[in-house]
């Protein structure tokens, strides 16, 4: 099946690339980051006098780096603008209110881990910022150390925030854009072409409209390719190439003279891919920075559709917060039942449950036996060295595994794992002067009852709902997308389309809510008879945006007017699979160029897959 999703997508498939080399670079870059977000931060922390809070400004900024970033400049400041005082805030409020009353305190964290749980529905941007959220609070709340004052603590959080987002601005004031025209070009060319991400990248940077109109001509070309014979695909990935490279490009030069292929030469089809692609090339070079004035409202309105699709019993998201927010509780009380809440092995026996708690079973299962091997590894090196080497050695020792752990993030999460029972365990024994075995016997009773709680109360608790065959999710997606371009026909004007208002109508608020629901329905984990069957997530998740992506175009295209009423009834026909490709006679095409290709490009990918998953 991954072969049919890159065939629909009209590309080749992708050649392997060089994992080792990529793996160290990697590596390199994560240390220089801890180097110096962490250690910028706690120098300013400490020219401030913050005290002992300085680890706070630390291991804040480090997290936060997490969350923050991936994006076009705009696009980071507009989520930093409420996600940094959140972090700050929650790696700050919980460890003061913890001093007063730790009951309390931890109802204050679980509820700040069931919103990092939920931050995924905004978009693929957001999917790390839940993670950077939930441990920045977990060890701020369970970290055993003196961190100053309240007013130290809060201010300490503070600096980190914007230690990074001081960072960001300098990294990206230069070229602020260039993530959303990366991914634009990227939708000529690759072989999954990311449309979604592309559309959601722009609209949240400055939606100017030379970028709007390379992704709809992006749009059609990819819906043309999918008709081409090899070689007419082959003649227009060279040119897609040549366009990309200019979209990508910061300052595009002047439109240099083409040789065009001899008109005999070429099919019709062939002929509209490549005068789409002339298009695209002539608006990337033209860069008209006009901003698009409906694009706000649209962001909004699907942010809105995305967070409400979440707060259903069936969402996966939300069953996935309230585990996750569950197992923390639960690991916290049964580490202070155990050895107290002042142990300095709680934290690693609470990051551990929120860690390997995934949004399905496998996941977590996954995660979890890569904890398991690496505790089991980390605790089997720690061991030897308590046996060969003298007890002054423990902190260098530990040191250097720190080092290890750091450098194996991105390449071997087992090793890395392991390295980092050798640090809590090393820094334990020399700094609080523990007995060293005593305490790597308890680092791993604890690590692996953090394990067994996340992983079994947790979806006891709260269990995972028996997945809807990938067959319905794709019928019902199919149902919701054509669903929501009637609901805009009906609000088009039946000649010249419905001009902007700068605001979605309230009555597309309901169908695009639906869209959006069965959207992430379509990329929630597979059951057990879809993955027997041979059904990939990839695929699903490849087929979901193509869905949202006839969402975007034609609600931003609605609300500038461009769209008449007897095309989207046409369009939500395509997808439906009612017009028969060979007769359909295709609206005008000064309305709304392609949007019928696309709809009917979207309804025959849904056909292919459902056809390859009753083969299964």
């Amino acid at each position: 099946m991954r072969a049919t999703g890159a065939e629909a997508a009209g590309a080749e498939p992708a050649k392997p690339r060089k994992k080792i080399g990529r793996d160290v670079s990697a590596s390199i870059g994560l240390i220089a980051v801890v180097i110096v977000v962490m250690g910028g931060a706690m120098l300013i922390a400490s020219a401030l006098n913050l005290g002992a809070s300085i680890i706070i400004a630390g291991f804040t900024a480090i997290f936060f780096t997490l969350g923050v970033g991936g994006g076009t400049l705009r696009a980071d400041l507009r989520k930093v603008a409420w996600y940094g005082p959140l972090t700050a805030l929650a790696a700050s409020i919980p460890r003061i209110l913890a001093e007063y009353n730790q009951g309390l305190a931890l109802v204050l964290v679980c509820l700040i881990i069931f919103v990092a749980g939920l931050l995924p529905v905004l978009g693929r941007n957001y999917a790390q910022a839940g993670l950077g959220l939930g441990i920045a609070t977990l060890l701020a709340f369970a970290l055993q150390t003196n961190t100053g004052s309240p007013v130290q603590t809060v201010v300490a959080a503070f600096v980190g925030v914007c230690f990074v987002v001081l960072l960001r601005i300098l990294m990206k004031m230069r070229d602020p854009s260039d993530v959303a025209r990366a991914l634009a070009a990227a939708t000529l060319t690759e072989a999954d072409p990311g449309f979604e991400h592309a559309y959601t990248m722009w609209l949240r940077d400055r939606p100017v409209r030379w970028l709007q109109e390379s992704l709809q001509g992006a749009v059609e070309y990819r819906t043309i390719r999918t008709v081409l014979g090899v070689d007419d695909a082959a003649k227009a990935d060279r040119r897609a190439s040549e366009v990309s490279a200019v979209v990508a490009a910061r300052k595009p030069g002047d439109l240099s003279p083409r040789t065009p292929d001899a008109a005999s030469s070429n099919t019709v089809a062939l002929d509209a891919a490549l005068r789409t692609l002339d298009r695209v090339e002539e608006a990337a070079r033209r860069r008209d920075t006009t901003k698009v004035a409906d694009a706000p409202a649209t962001r909004r309105a699907f942010d809105r559709a995305s967070v409400r699709s979440a707060f259903t019993w069936r969402a996966q998201t939300l069953r996935h917060a309230l585990r996750t927010a569950l197992g923390v509780l639960l690991t916290f009380l049964v580490a202070w039942a155990t050895v107290g809440p002042h142990d300095s092995l709680v934290t690693s026996m609470a990051t551990a449950s929120f860690a390997i708690l995934q949004i399905s079973w496998t996941q977590s299962l996954f995660k979890a036996k890569q904890r398991v091997l690496g505790v089991a590894g980390g605790a089997g090196v720690m061991a030897l060295a308590l046996w060969l080497l003298p007890q002054s050695w423990l902190l260098p020792f530990a040191l250097i595994a720190a080092i290890a752990g750091v450098w194996l993030i991105a390449s071997n999460q087992v090793l890395s794992i392991g390295s980092f029972v050798v640090v809590s365990v090393g820094m334990n024994a020399v700094g609080k002067g523990l007995d060293p075995t005593r305490t790597l016997i308890e680092y791993i009773l604890l690590l692996f009852a953090g394990v067994a709680i996340g992983l079994l109360l947790g979806f006891t608790i709260v269990p995972q709902l028996k997945p809807d065959r990938v067959g319905q999710r794709v019928r019902r997606a199919r149902s919701a997308g054509s669903e929501l371009l009637r609901s805009i026909a009906q609000l088009a004007n039946p000649a010249s389309g419905t001009p902007g208002q700068h605001r979605m109508p309230p009555e597309l608020m309901r169908p695009l809510y639906r869209q959006r629901t069965e959207v992430m329905n379509l990329r929630s984990p597979l059951g057990r008879q879809d993955e027997r069957a041979g059904v990939l997530a990839e695929d699903c998740s490849s087929l979901a945006t193509r869905f949202e992506t006839l969402a975007i175009v034609s609600v931003l295209e609605a609300g500038e007017g461009r769209l008449t009423a007897q095309t989207l009834s046409a369009a939500a026909d395509a997808l439906d699979g009612i017009i028969d490709q060979d007769n359909h006679q295709s609206p005008d095409e000064a309305d709304s160029p392609g949007l019928v290709q696309v709809a009917r490009w979207v309804g025959s990918s849904s056909t292919e897959f459902l056809k390859t998953c009753d083969r299964g």
